[in-house]
């Protein structure tokens, strides 16, 4: 009854709870205020209360309904018994049993009122001990149901047994019966095995039955006499739970003490009631001792039955007044239906009904626990927010506590907000929770603080900059000024009165911004910490509160607009606009790299670069998003577009109408969109070639129609540039039709032909000079550049150089081709470069870059490839036939070489002498495609010299000799003409200069001009400047001898150019005298020419390659001059040139000649000698020459160094 009582309050439990949680989550619409759920709450308590003391009431009421219908049923239950096995499952035996036990006991109480106690053995034993039990199958007592389980030795009937887990399926049977006899007892073989197989037999039991009872021995006796009128007691022995087998032998033992008593005084009455003293001598003598081994293997089995009893008994006998299925119980059989209520089965397996009733049981326990944490959680929230409201509406306190509160206050709300959005804690979460209606409660409450606290000071803050900007004079720069911070103030105030505009992040930012001071009573540090969170705050949540919203100052709004629009305009919107399409495609198109554009084509053999396409500025793309985006945009916000500036009331300008924002985002799309493509493809670099093999094999995979890179490529921009592409418009093409009708004047000439079917796109702009390449079709005669012919020629210059390359001697064919190429000849390879660099520059100045390196580096570096050796070998023939006979000509003679040795004039000659020298005929014959003479200059031929370099030391040495070989060979023979004239010097009297037989002496007398040439008499070769002063006789400054004395005596002087045909001549003497002369030339500089041959050195190449040799070393042979540092002069003018009479000069005195003569041998060794360079000097030997009539000094210069030879 304990057990019914527990159970019944438990459910009537569940029960409440689930009512209550109900009730309180408000599920039931007649219940939702707080006084109705806690009424509701105490009835369902009151409710419980009284039905946990009517459980038997109520079991009796229901107990008897269900017999009335039982009753009613029955008959039918009767006809129908067959159909009710087969539907469910029971054999009649236990419909029988259930029928019965229902009709005596109830409804509830048919499975619980008696012990089931099932009994094996075998059926003659056990039909001595319960007569009747083997045929009816289930017996009854007051207390006790018998039900047959079996044979021990035979195998098992599970369709019984299954039957009596049916009628009881938690708890098949209280215990087990298994009636034995002495002989089992025995310690043979057989009865060895005969226990072990009933052993098994209950193991599987167990398992079916998912059960295991209390086991019970019953030892059936026999005796000689009958035991009829004999006092029937209970005999025999309990054991503890897991008993040891010595407590076994001592609780037997103490049977027989217990057995052989009574037995003696049953026998005292009557001689024939001998049963328990043979008992007692049987168990002493024999069975103890053979029930030592025997029981032991029942305790020691793994799931098996607990062995709870030993009991005997002898043949009971079956009153014929016994009703059927009804047996006596006899004291042995009340031992084990009084003992198995105290004994406990338990379970085989996993017990599901048990696990199931614990783990509701303490989800119930858990529940109710939550439920309580829930209120005291809750209940804490609430006061804690009533504490807040309080202390947060307080008008009397300062202004730093009501934003410290406000600060809290905030937090409050922030983790109630987070709590409903992402959900309470788990311990607020049963049925209890009331943090959303916390939450509702507190938001007008928080509105009040911070309308006083924040909102208010910040509309007035805004108010008052938006009325500075509006009253500032027009064009004034402090208006200037505001404006820039006017927009975002504007647009914050107009979010203040629009919720449903509010941008939270961006309002929060301008009022942070333009609140940075703290309150007049808040410290900066307080404002600091609290006031960015507040307003933050605030502009998080205003959109969520339309009832927060202000009433702005339409004038004043209508004034600032006025005023920004002359600074703002309406660009900033359409940024906006264009920005947020751009990061969204963005996001969803990945950059493309070459290899990407190439669909997987590997370039880098031809063509490479790391730059990419932005993912955005692709034909997939605009299908697939961007022009979606745009038509969106211009359909979603058309009344969005720059609201702050326009007012939705009044008609749109026509500017910011959908059809003109659509057309300006297309265009700053296709805008950048072609700027993406220009910087992607002119990042396109040639891949340089290191062989002519390589050149082979990237023309011949730049030609290859199936596995072309370029082709490739150019497909790839032909798709790209055709994005948006669009039929051409029907007036056009009406305008077109008209042209041809009306004559060859209505038509339009185009520089470039383009194709009238092509169809117009938004970037022909930028792309159709690639289209026109790609799309161009080859007629005959006709002059369109296309891509197909470029190719077809690029494999005819394959096929050259492939024939080059299989040639018998390859080198003398490219040198025969660049012989034609420098006799001015064109060749297929020249025509296809011509014909790429046309293409290249039909392209543009844009596509510059992208058609020098895909059009023109490809021939370029296969006529490199060509010119490479024919170039080493004409540089091979320079040397061999000029360079070479030049250095072992002139190697360390004057004067290219400071050295006594002279270079031979007519030698000199042999190379120079115009039209029949060794140089020009040189050139002339092998250079003429490259090299052509205007008057004596060598020029480059622009186009013919393409692709070479022509060494520039060589243009220059050869322009040198040119000019030189025009003045001093002009008649065949060396020689040049010019005049000299002396001029007066302070403190000279005479002046004598020889040269080469010829005399110019000057002694103060009118100044005249005198023809000398150069060379003059071969016989008295040689120079000599001597002159005289007041002091002194004649002195001799120098007297260089040979064919180039002149020259030698010339490098000495320092030669200024007066005009174009004059130069100033002076020589420092000794004693520091200028000896003046005036030099006219009739071409050129005439002698002064010849100084530039100081430190000449004919440069061995012609053109520079990649392999240029090293210059030959000519170290201890001609080296650059250095100039000679003279000795600092004392100021003075030079005196001008005059044809007046000069004799009013006083002579100097003479010196001795002796000592004249001394000082020109140390001049001349002094000369000999090396001396350093003067930056001064350097600078003036380096710079060029004046034009006509300007003065320029000319700093002597001398070669000082030792001879190799």
């Amino acid at each position: 009854m304990k057990k019914i009582t527990i159970g019944w309050i438990l459910f009537l439990l569940v029960i409440a709870l689930v009512v209550i949680f109900f009730i309180w989550r408000g599920s039931f619409s007649f219940i939702q205020e707080q006084e109705q759920q806690i009424l509701s709450t105490a009835i369902v308590v009151i409710t419980l209360l009284i039905l946990s003391h009517f459980q038997y009431a109520i079991a009796w009421i229901l107990n008897k309904l269900v017999l009335l219908s039982f009753n009613q049923k029955d008959q039918s239950q009767t006809n129908s018994t067959t159909e009710n096995n087969n539907e469910v499952g029971l054999s009649e035996t236990f419909l029988a049993l259930k029928s019965h036990l229902r009709h005596r006991y109830g409804l509830f109480a048919w499975r619980r009122q008696l012990r089931w106690l099932l009994v094996i053995g075998e059926a003659v034993d056990v039909e001595q001990v319960a007569p009747g039990l083997t045929t009816q199958g289930w017996q009854t007592s007051n207390e006790a149901l018998l039900i047959w389980g079996g044979s021990s030795q035979t195998p098992l009937d599970e369709t019984w047994l299954k039957q009596l887990k049916k009628l009881r399926w938690r708890r098949p049977i209280d215990a087990q019966v298994w009636v034995v006899s002495a002989n089992c007892y025995e310690p043979t073989k057989e009865q060895k095995a005969f226990q072990d197989k009933a052993l098994w037999y209950m193991y599987s039991r167990n398992k079916l039955l998912r059960w295991a009872a209390p086991l019970y021995l019953l030892d059936l006796r026999a005796t000689e006499w009958a035991q009829d009128e004999r006092e029937e007691l209970q005999v025999g022995t309990l054991f503890p739970a897991k008993p040891q087998p010595d407590t076994l032998i001592k609780l037997l033992s103490a049977l027989v003490k217990q057995t052989t008593d009574i037995g003696m005084e049953q026998v005292m009455i009557n001689h024939r009631h001998a049963f328990l003293l043979q008992l007692a001598q049987d168990l002493e003598q024999r069975d103890i001792p053979r029930l030592r081994g025997w029981l032991p293997s029942f305790v020691a089995a793994q799931g098996g039955n607990q062995l709870r009893g030993l009991l005997f008994t002898t043949k009971v006998a079956r009153p014929d007044t016994l009703a059927d299925h009804a047996f006596l119980a006899t004291p042995a059989w009340q031992v084990v239906t009084d003992d198995s209520r105290k004994a406990k089965g338990r379970g085989v397996g996993i017990q599901w009904v048990n696990s199931a009733v614990a783990t509701v049981l303490g989800m119930v326990l858990l529940f109710g626990l939550g439920c309580i944490v829930s209120y005291i959680g809750n209940r804490g929230l609430i006061s804690s927010a009533e504490n807040l409201v309080k202390q947060s509406t307080d008008v009397n306190a300062s202004m730093t506590e009501r934003l410290t509160r406000q600060q809290a206050f905030k937090q409050q709300i922030s983790q109630l907000q987070y709590r409903a959005e992402h959900g309470s804690p788990w311990y607020l979460r049963f049925g209890l929770s009331t943090n959303n209606k916390l939450l509702t409660v507190l938001w007008p409450h928080y509105h009040t603080a911070n309308l006083q606290n924040i909102q208010q000071p910040i509309v007035d803050s805004l108010y008052d900059k938006l009325t500075e900007l509006v009253q500032m004079p027009p064009n004034s720069p402090e208006r200037a000024e505001l404006a820039k911070a006017g927009y975002d103030r504007l647009k914050a105030y107009l979010m203040l009165s629009r919720p449903d505009r509010v941008d939270a992040p961006l309002l929060g930012n301008i009022l942070i911004e333009n609140n940075t001071l703290a309150p007049v009573t808040v410290s900066d540090g307080v404002w600091q910490s609290v006031g960015p969170e507040l307003i933050q705050f605030y502009a998080s949540n205003l959109s969520h509160h339309p009832e927060w919203a202000i009433k702005p100052d339409r004038m004043l709004v209508s004034d600032a607009r006025q005023v920004l629009m002359n600074h703002i305009g309406m660009q900033n919107a359409e940024t906006s606009i264009y920005q947020g399409i751009l990061r969204r495609v963005g996001q969803n198109y990945g950059n493309m790299s070459l290899n990407q554009v190439l669909n997987g084509m590997d370039s880098r053999t031809l063509f490479t670069t790391d730059e990419e396409v932005p993912g955005m500025f692709t034909r997939d793309a605009w299908d697939g998003m961007v022009e979606k985006e745009i038509d969106k945009a211009v359909k979603n916000r058309r009344e969005e577009i720059d609201w702050v500036l326009t007012d939705g009331s009044k008609q749109q300008a026509n500017d910011i109408s959908p059809e003109v924002l659509k057309q300006r985002l297309s265009e700053r799309y296709f805008t950048d969109y072609s700027a993406a493509w220009l910087n992607f493809l002119n990042s396109i670099s040639w891949t340089r070639a290191e062989s002519m093999s390589d050149v082979i094999d990237q023309l011949t995979l730049l030609a290859d129609a199936r596995q072309s890179p370029l082709i490739a490529l150019m497909n790839t921009v032909r798709y790209q540039g055709q994005t948006a592409q669009k039929g051409r418009a029907l007036t056009e093409t009406l305008v077109k039709s008209a042209q041809e009708v009306f004559g060859s004047k209505a038509k339009r000439l185009d520089a470039i032909p383009m194709d009238d079917g092509t169809p117009v796109g938004p970037m022909d702009g930028t792309f159709a000079p690639l289209l026109r390449i790609v799309q161009a079709t080859t007629k005959e005669g006709s002059d369109n550049l296309s891509l197909q012919t470029y190719l077809t020629r690029v494999t005819r210059v394959r096929l050259k150089l492939q024939q080059i390359t299989s040639a018998p001697d390859p080198q003398a064919m490219t040198q025969s081709l660049a012989k034609t190429v420098f006799e001015g000849k064109a060749i297929d390879l020249t025509d296809t470069r011509d014909y790429g660099s046309l293409i290249a520059a039909s392209m543009g100045e844009e596509w510059a870059g992208f058609g020098s390196n895909l059009f023109v580096q490809p021939l370029e570096q296969a006529w490199q490839a060509v010119l490479e050796p024919a170039a080493m070998s004409f540089n091979n023939a320079w040397r061999e036939s000029i360079a070479d006979p030049w250095y072992r000509a002139f190697n360390g003679r004057y004067p290219f070489k400071a050295t006594a040795n002279d270079v031979s004039l007519p030698e000199l000659g042999r190379f120079l002498r115009p039209d029949t020298g060794l140089i020009e005929r040189f050139v002339s014959t092998q250079l003429g495609g490259m090299l052509h003479k205007q008057g004596d200059v060598w020029v480059a031929d622009a186009l013919n010299s393409q692709g070479l370099t022509l060494n520039p030391q060589f243009i220059g040495a050869l322009n040198q000799l040119s000019r030189l070989s025009g003045m001093l060979y002009a008649n065949g023979d060396a020689g040049m003409t010019f005049e000299l004239m002396a001029r007066p010097s302070p403190g000279v009297t005479k002046t004598e200069l020889l040269l080469d037989g010829a005399t110019l002496s000057y002694f103060n007398q009118m100044e005249s001009w005198k023809t000398l040439r150069w060379p003059g008499d071969g016989y008295t070769p040689g120079a000599q400047l001597s002159w005289s002063t007041e002091q002194t006789g004649l002195r001799l400054f120098g007297s260089p001898q040979g064919s180039w004395g002149w020259v030698r005596l010339l490098e000495k002087a320092s030669i200024t150019q007066l005009d174009s045909t004059r130069y100033q001549v002076v020589w420092k003497a000794d004693d520091g005298s200028d000896l003046n002369y005036i030099l006219r030339v009739q071409s050129n500089s005439g002698p002064v020419e010849l100084l530039g041959l100081k430190g000449f050195t004919l440069p061995a190449n012609v053109f520079i390659t990649s392999r240029t040799p090293v210059m030959p070393d000519t170290s201890g042979d001609i080296q650059p001059v250095k100039p000679v540092t003279k000795p600092a002069a004392s100021p003075r003018k030079h005196t001008p040139v005059s044809t007046a009479d000069a004799s009013t000069v006083i002579p100097a005195k003479y010196r001795k000649k002796k000592a004249a003569a001394e000082k020109a041998g140390k001049a001349q060794q002094h000369a000999n000698e090396p001396t350093d360079t003067t930056p001064e000097e350097t600078a003036a030997a380096e710079s060029p020459a004046p034009d006509a009539g300007e003065e320029q000094k000319i700093v002597p210069m001398m070669r000082t160094e030792h001879d190799a030879n």
